[in-house]
């Protein structure tokens, strides 16, 4: 993914964790967090996450809906409780759905935001700056 155009020319890039299980997901943003210059670790497990602490020092999250041994709403107040560093990160869910309803549920769990999946590059990016804009401030 070629997304040089888009690209978000800052100092504020936010080290950031995507848990997913799904290998295209994960290989799919981590191409496109590269073309951006966002730095990303990638996990695909909750367990492997926690094993290699990468979550330690992100200040952004990126948790898909399916995790398989949990929910992301769980595994985000997991991460919040037992990191005082990640009680302030941002989170991001990734969706298959986005209903009302679901948006809703995300938001009361402490998600900043939603991202539909088929995931558009644009609106990514989008709430990737407005998220690095309140990271900054």
């Amino acid at each position: 993914m070629a997304h040089q155009f888009l690209s978000f020319r800052s100092k504020n890039r936010p080290r950031s964790l995507l848990l997913s299980r799904d290998y295209h997901c994960r290989a799919v943003l981590s191409d496109f967090f590269d073309d951006c210059g966002y730095p990303l670790a990638c996990q695909s497990s909750f367990k492997d996450m926690v094993i290699r602490r990468d979550a330690v020092d992100a200040e952004l999250m990126i948790l898909d809906d399916e995790l398989g041994d949990m929910t992301p709403y769980e595994a985000l107040k997991i991460l919040r409780a037992k990191n005082e560093y990640l009680a302030s990160a941002k989170a991001i869910l990734l969706s298959g759905s986005t209903t009302r309803r679901i948006v809703e549920r995300a938001q009361q769990a402490g998600f900043d935001a939603v991202i539909g999946k088929p995931i558009a590059p644009t609106l990514l990016l989008r709430t990737l700056k407005n998220l690095t804009l309140s990271l900054a401030a």
